[in-house]
């Protein structure tokens, strides 16, 4: 193989067909599959090194699935950028609706959506779940949300930029999910310890009972209740991310006619007892 042959082979090892008028690279059927040529920042990584930064920003298991999945869109996009340039742009828009998605959901378990972005940043400030500060934040993402969905020209972030929109994104979401709310409970919301529910050992007896638990599977009372169930009311926890378990009070309550059995959702975090879903009665 002659020097020349050697020079294109490595050519084509990046697209070339980097386009003037489009002002990236313009995809054809021989370089779709292609890395695109790394003359942004960060210029010099390698493709080894490529996927660490985008990898590593990880949303807390508090936060509810639909989010997460919609964040893996995000971060998906920005990684493929390796390939189109042009995707980091994407993913970091993705990331603005995320965000917007995760104050929406924030409200709603408190009871207190709104389909206005303002009027729900205004409730999560006022139950202290956010801070004045991430509330400035999340309004600059909202602007950054309408210049990607109401385009006037054409805007191009480098990847160095989407991973910091990816980083911000699960700073704050994360933040988000984790903050109690207290300020935004009544008082009729709240549940002393001795209004709690069932007593605690016999809660934890039924939970601790395999027997029990194996007879009645955990996937069945979703399938019944998840969509009747409430979040925590302490810590918004969603209902899908407390813990199920079937419920069966002491023998002694049966004989007294006033036993039961059913579903019983616990968050274990704030130790309250949430919903309780009767089976069964004497």
């Amino acid at each position: 193989m002659n020097t020349i042959q050697i020079a294109m082979n490595e050519e084509m090892q990046n697209k070339d067909s980097y386009d003037e008028l489009l002002s990236f690279s313009r995809i054809t059927p021989e370089n779709w599959s292609l890395p695109d040529h790394k003359n942004y920042m960060p210029a010099d990584v390698t493709k080894e090194n490529w996927a660490g930064p985008f990898l590593k920003p990880r949303l807390d298991a508090t936060v509810p699935q639909g989010i997460v999945q919609l964040f893996e869109v995000a971060r998906g996009c920005m990684l493929y950028s390796w390939f189109f340039y042009p995707l980091a742009t994407l993913g970091a828009e993705q990331c603005m609706r995320v965000g917007e998605l995760a104050v929406w959901e924030r409200c709603r378990m408190l009871q207190k959506e709104s389909e206005h972005f303002f009027s729900n940043l205004q409730t999560l400030l006022a139950a202290g779940v956010i801070s004045t500060g991430d509330e400035s934040r999340f309004q600059a993402m909202r602007r950054l949300r309408n210049t990607g969905s109401h385009l006037k020209n054409l805007t191009l972030l480098d990847p160095g930029m989407a991973i910091t929109a990816l980083n911000d994104t699960v700073e704050l979401i994360n933040r988000m999910f984790s903050a109690p709310a207290e300020a935004a409970m009544d008082e009729d919301d709240e549940i002393s310890e001795d209004d709690d529910g069932y007593p605690w050992e016999d809660v934890e007896a039924s939970r601790n009972d395999e027997r029990l638990q194996r007879q009645h599977p955990m996937t069945e009372a979703k399938r019944l209740y998840l969509d009747r169930a409430k979040p925590c009311p302490q810590c918004g926890c969603v209902a899908d991310g407390l813990a199920w378990f079937y419920f069966e009070s002491p023998p002694e309550t049966w004989e007294g006619l006033c036993g039961c059995e059913g579903w019983i959702t616990v968050c274990d975090r704030c130790h309250r007892q949430v919903d309780f879903f009767a089976e069964l009665r004497s």
